[in-house]
């Protein structure tokens, strides 16, 4: 499926949901493709989930922004 970005921009929660069940969607901007959106494979989740995690509590900046924020 291809989708221009503007589209994908507008509804960007429906083709989240298209990807989740297996879609593949390039992207376009000026009609020329730009990116792809690609399920990711199921027994990767976790482990890109894990280290996502992992980079982000060793990123002080975030913590910082983080604790901050739930003091509001």
């Amino acid at each position: 499926m291809v989708v221009s970005a503007t589209e994908l921009r507008k509804n960007i929660g429906k083709y989240l949901r298209m990807v989740q069940n297996g879609q593949i969607i390039l992207i376009t901007k000026f009609g020329k493709p730009v990116a792809k959106l690609v399920p990711i494979d199921k027994g990767k989740q976790r482990e890109l989930y894990a280290k996502e995690m992992s980079d982000a509590a060793k990123d002080k900046d975030f913590i910082d922004r983080t604790m901050s924020s739930q003091k509001d």
